[in-house]
């Protein structure tokens, strides 16, 4: 959980760039024909790493 994420709590509507941002990156991995084949852990870790690494970039920009 991203510290922005817990200030501002876990009820409501998600930020809309983080949103937009997280989700480009879904597609792209989607796309990406070696996903379609692989495990769901696999999917779930590198997901989640991009989540972190764009968690990352966005603390880093305020």
């Amino acid at each position: 959980m991203t510290w922005r994420r817990f200030k501002r709590g876990l009820a409501g509507e998600p930020d809309p760039l983080e949103y937009q941002e997280k989700q480009l990156v879904l597609t792209k991995l989607k796309e990406q024909e070696f996903f379609k084949s692989a495990p769901a852990d696999f999917i779930f870790a590198t997901l989640s790493y991009a989540i972190n690494y764009l968690d990352h970039q966005n603390s880093a920009r305020n």
